[in-house]
């Protein structure tokens, strides 16, 4: 071989090798009928199964770059991610936030089934693969959901638990202790606790009467306590009836056997009430006949019906006296 044409083909080689490492720029569209493999890791007679698409190389990145530079176009850069490439870094999958440099979605390796599921009824599932309402969490011990604010905010740090098991419900007060202050026992009656539109508070009734309503165990239409509109209390009140004083205890029918006025008037029975009287003094008295009456004094005397007079010594005067037949020692 003469050197001219020596030239020629090692000038060639060299073309050659320079083109097998260049970059390739096609400008119409690229079909592969077959499956395709990219990274420095793939191998001829790459062994594909059912894979249509393989990257392979031990640093896995797929990077969307938005190139919009006018208007208010979106331009923000997307990527996802595969493990972390540092030794010792973690396992995962990640969309990442290129531009915030935030990770908003992340899946661990070695995550269970079914760990995040949406099904084509748009219900989702944690650890379930069959949700059965719009969020289902399932798992075989105590399923339970944190509500966690941190003091990034400037506020103070406190979490919440809310959770179930075979033995509650309940929320838990994790930052304070763990405590528990509100808890539901499974197998509980219907409407025990029930708060109507109004704000009214129902205990075993669906149907308060007023801002608190306590039905009572014979028939859950009565109430065994009602606070009224009005803010009268009353007990053992019928349906259809309500407090007629401050506080009122009633029997069947609405009748009231024990009632406190507005201005402190004690009633009994609608027949008898007891009263305070300017200087201390109580005072029992009829309703139908005012002169039917007992006073209790401060000074420990007592009258009865205006005409009798017991002293606190205990010597009695009577007004208008009439003995009829003996009155010894009189």
């Amino acid at each position: 071989m003469n050197t001219r044409v020596s030239i020629l083909v090692s000038t060639a080689l060299l073309v050659a090798a320079q083109n097998s490492i260049a970059d390739q720029v096609f400008t119409d569209d690229v079909i592969v009928s077959g499956s395709t493999c990219i990274g420095f890791d793939c191998v001829n007679g790459e062994s594909f199964s059912y894979d249509t698409l393989k990257l392979k190389e031990n640093n896995l990145r797929i990077r969307f770059t938005d190139t919009s530079n006018s208007g208010s176009f979106p331009k923000r850069d997307w990527q996802i991610t595969i493990n972390d490439s540092a030794n010792g870094g973690e396992e995962y999958f990640a969309v990442e936030d290129i531009d915030a440099g935030t990770k908003p979605f992340y899946v661990g390796g070695n995550a269970p089934d079914s760990a995040l599921r949406v099904n084509p009824n748009g219900f989702v599932g944690l650890g379930t693969s069959t949700p059965l309402v719009n969020l289902d969490i399932k798992s075989n011990n105590t399923p339970t959901l944190r509500l966690e604010q941190d003091f990034t905010g400037g506020f103070s740090a406190q979490s919440w638990d809310i959770g179930g098991n075979e033995a509650n419900f309940f929320i838990r007060d994790v930052t304070n202790n763990g405590l528990a202050p509100f808890k539901i026992i499974p197998g509980a009656p219907d409407s025990s606790f029930f708060i109507a539109s109004d704000g009214d508070l129902g205990l075993l009734t669906a149907t308060p009467d007023g801002p608190l309503d306590v039905a009572h165990p014979a028939d859950a239409n009565n109430h065994a306590l009602l606070v009224a509109p009005s803010g009268e209390v009353g007990i053992n009140i019928d349906n259809g009836f309500t407090p007629q004083g401050l506080l009122d205890v009633q029997t069947t029918g609405g009748e009231s056997r024990f009632r406190v006025e507005s201005d402190g008037t004690v009633k009994l029975s609608d027949s008898w009430q007891v009263t305070g009287v300017d200087g201390g003094s109580l005072t029992l008295q009829s309703t139908s006949n005012a002169a039917t009456k007992i006073e209790l004094k401060d000074d420990g005397s007592i009258i009865i019906g205006g005409g009798i007079t017991v002293d606190s010594s205990g010597d009695v005067t009577v007004t208008n006296l009439t003995v009829t037949g003996t009155c010894t020692g009189c």
